[in-house]
């Protein structure tokens, strides 16, 4: 149906992406960016993964005051 088929970062505020890394329950990396465009469309090496809770850390920088953040959470992958 085109709706949420793929997750991305979407923010108003000025930042700059330092790196956008996911990954499975085992702590294996399936996915990663350091460009704010990319999107994860819930695939690894063109393979779909299983449905699942996925991890995400999300390195950026603020561009009003030059601070550096990390965000970390959960995306619940379902088809």
């Amino acid at each position: 149906d085109q709706n949420n088929d793929v997750w991305r970062v979407v923010t108003a505020a000025g930042i700059e992406m330092i790196q956008l890394y996911i990954y499975d329950r085992w702590g294996n990396k399936v996915w990663g960016t350091s460009d704010i465009a990319d999107s994860w469309d819930g695939t690894l090496k063109g393979k779909m993964l299983d449905v699942n809770t996925y991890y995400f850390i999300f390195r950026y920088k603020c561009l009003a005051d030059g601070e550096k953040h990390v965000k970390k959470g959960d995306i619940i992958l379902i088809r």
